[in-house]
């Protein structure tokens, strides 16, 4: 899910040039600005590979034109770090921004707003380079915003945050942000607000993960009311929506109130009123039996695990059905294999637009044997 601003926002820099603070010879000034300008073309068109090079340049140029501990380098170095996360480089990333930090925290000091955009990409950064520091840059960023009063870019801080540390399996972090992110929206925009339906959404993967799986449904079929627009973006969060609401409905054994979803998924991904069944819940696991049966040297090979291959039919409904083995190494497995695929769910193949049985699909089990001897 990506939660960055507009890139025309994103990228939108706040350097100042102010002609009389410039050291350098005009000739300098007029190849740095040559220089910037490109910077900012790249961006416009979205060429991040010139946009990280022109951005480089531009620093280099910017500290021999301007104060090197001023607002205009910390800006210059804000814009490469940037470029540097989009290009994965996030070592390098942390060094720029904490060297812009320690310039921002001189001229605005270690409370101001002027800070909040550095402490962010640092968290971002750091989820990379250093994942045990991204939180407590996103609380710094959020903390000086609380300063501000702006309650909109608060809640912002909190989604961004609380999604981005969900993704690096902080959740206990990313649950604190992400509940008040929900909480904001939801009560000033109603529970139809995307930004809303968007902290619901990870709310809901925290809550499942946790195994809080009443709490994650409930929050999960309001969220459902946030993706209700028919544009591309708004279904996809839907799609992702409907998928963990099958996932749980599955482990919660009430698999029929999860066929809804598998079918609203089917006619969602489809195309020219045709799709195929794809694998939505992938089931329980199972042991096999021990069967504890000895060989002649008084070693059983086969008797816990081995590789099955299953062929089945998905019914209109998504579920697997006519489950047939069709190799199989060893036959104490045979049983787990179809147990494990009859636990599956797809979404069903839609064919003309209307959900139709899907034939000779595969499911390959495999266990590694742990039983050497039998009894």
């Amino acid at each position: 899910m990506d939660t960055q601003p507009d890139l025309r926002k994103s990228f939108v820099t706040v350097l100042v040039l102010i002609a009389v603070s410039m050291t350098a010879t005009s000739a300098s000034a007029e190849t740095f600005k040559e220089t910037y300008q490109a910077y900012q073309q790249a961006v416009a068109a979205r060429d991040w590979p010139l946009a990280l090079t022109t951005s480089e340049r531009a620093l280099d140029q910017g500290i021999d034109a301007f104060d090197r501990n001023g607002e205009n380098v910390a800006n210059l170095r804000l814009n490469y770090a940037r470029q540097l996360i989009r290009n994965d480089l996030f070592v390098e990333a942390v060094k720029q921004l904490e060297l812009c930090l320690k310039s921002k925290i001189a001229n605005h000091g270690s409370k101001s707003s002027e800070l909040i955009d550095t402490l962010m990409e640092l968290g971002k950064a750091s989820t990379h380079a250093a994942p045990a520091d991204a939180g407590a840059y996103f609380s710094r960023a959020i903390k000086n915003s609380v300063a501000t009063k702006n309650d909109m870019l608060t809640a912002k801080l909190k989604l961004d945050a609380g999604l981005i540390l969900l993704k690096i399996s902080e959740n206990d972090s990313a649950l604190k942000h992400l509940k008040e992110a929900h909480r904001f929206y939801t009560k000033k925009f109603g529970v139809e607000d995307i930004r809303g339906g968007m902290a619901g959404l990870g709310l809901g993967r925290v809550y499942f993960e946790a195994e809080k799986d009443k709490k994650a449904l409930q929050v999960l079929n309001s969220t459902l009311l946030a993706f209700s627009a028919t544009d591309r973006t708004t279904q996809q969060f839907n799609t992702a929506t409907r998928k963990l609401l099958v996932n749980i409905l599955e482990v919660m054994d009430r698999r029929d109130q999860a066929t809804e979803h598998c079918l609203a998924i089917a006619m969602a991904n489809a195309t020219s009123d045709s799709a195929d069944a794809q694998l939505i819940y992938k089931g329980r696991r199972f042991n096999p039996p021990m069967l504890g049966v000895r060989n002649t040297d008084g070693i059983d090979e086969a008797a816990y695990g081995g590789e099955v291959l299953v062929n089945f039919d998905v019914n209109e409904k998504g579920f697997v059905v006519n489950p047939t083995v069709i190799e199989s190494s060893t036959a104490s497995a045979e049983a787990t294999a179809i147990k494990e695929v009859k636990t599956q769910r797809y979404s069903p193949r839609i064919s003309k637009g209307k959900a139709v049985m899907a034939h000779d699909l595969e499911y390959r089990y495999s266990k590694e044997s742990n039983l050497k001897f039998g009894g």
